[in-house]
């Protein structure tokens, strides 16, 4: 029963582990896409300004 109780709590860390490293992998992505999004916005910005 003890043994079960660790290979629970085993499995309960390595749930939480994956859990956070794809939390973390989705604000990387969310931040890329932000900072991607940005310069496109100052390119935009500059071509409609030489456009004018």
């Amino acid at each position: 029963m003890l043994f079960q109780l660790f290979v629970k709590k085993d499995e309960e860390k390595e749930q939480f582990a994956r859990s956070i490293s794809v939390e973390d992998l989705i604000m990387v992505v969310k931040e890329k896409h932000e900072e991607e999004a940005k310069k496109l916005e100052k390119t935009h910005q500059k071509i409609l300004f030489l456009v004018g």
